[in-house]
């Protein structure tokens, strides 16, 4: 499969979108647009899987102070192409943690922005163990010009969490399912972390969000996360981009708590 020309690019200057680290960056040029795929997407309609990778904050491990989550985005080959950062309020990240507002701006290796994850900030709400949906929390995923893809919203469980995708129109897609036990346990538990999302009515699936396991020392020692997004090749990439776009949900809403309470 053809992953597109590969590119260098340096990293931006402060306060820019993009991959922020030093030195030169592997990454790939977009494809040519098409035709009813929504612009910097089009890299998506290529792929099978894409890798998500959390960036580590030496402010965060020095101090202990929440940061804003940044995130490289990669193909299979390693390459980048796409970067996700946060945008939220420091008061918020240290009162109200993973309950925060935010969003997610998921830039191509030009800094345009091609995607974005949007959470209000919404007091006391986004409860797991509800059954009331007022206590879900619904994400926007707009594409790049701020047009609605959909939402990504937790919905209710007890042991075994689940989200739904659901379309503009707020009518539910897809079902976003985890395991009995999908927090991996500091120094304990081991390998990846399933989340089948399977498609509402006929069961069938779109493919898989996994929470990838990064080895024993890291997992000590860092609160960065790895994701995988697995989808078939020729899936719409509207909906390639609502899976992408249910990482960020999932981190924040389950590991991030996790990370919260080590």
């Amino acid at each position: 499969m053809s992953q597109g020309k590969v590119i260098s690019t340096q990293p931006p200057m402060a306060g820019q979108p993009g991959p922020g680290y030093p030195g030169q960056v592997m990454a790939v040029a977009a494809p040519p647009a098409i035709p009813g795929c929504p612009v910097g997407l089009e890299y998506l309609a290529q792929l099978d899987q894409v890798l998500v990778n959390q960036q580590v904050e030496m402010m965060e491990v020095l101090t202990g102070i929440e940061t804003k989550n940044r995130f490289q985005i990669l193909n299979n080959q390693g390459q980048q192409i796409y970067f996700a950062q946060e945008e939220s309020g420091l008061c918020h990240r240290i009162c109200c943690g993973p309950q925060r507002g935010y969003v997610f701006h998921i830039t191509d290796n030009l800094n345009q922005v091609v995607m974005r994850v949007r959470r209000e900030f919404y007091c006391c709400r986004g409860c797991y163990i509800c059954p009331c949906e007022s206590c879900n929390y619904y994400n926007a995923i707009e594409d790049g010009q701020g047009n609605l893809l959909g939402y990504v919203s937790n919905l209710f469980f007890c042991c075994k969490p689940k989200f739904g995708i659901f379309d503009a129109q707020m009518q539910k897609v897809a079902e976003i399912r985890g395991g009995c036990c999908p927090i991996q346990c500091v120094c304990g538990c081991t390998g990846d972390r399933d989340f089948p999302v399977v498609e509402s009515g006929t069961e069938a699936q779109w493919g898989t969000v996994s929470k990838v396991w990064p080895g024993a020392l890291k997992d000590c020692f860092t609160k960065a996360d790895n994701f995988r997004v697995a989808f078939p090749a020729n899936m719409d990439p509207k909906k390639k981009a609502l899976m992408l776009g249910s990482v960020f949900v999932i981190d924040m809403m389950i590991y991030e708590q996790q990370n919260n309470n080590n």
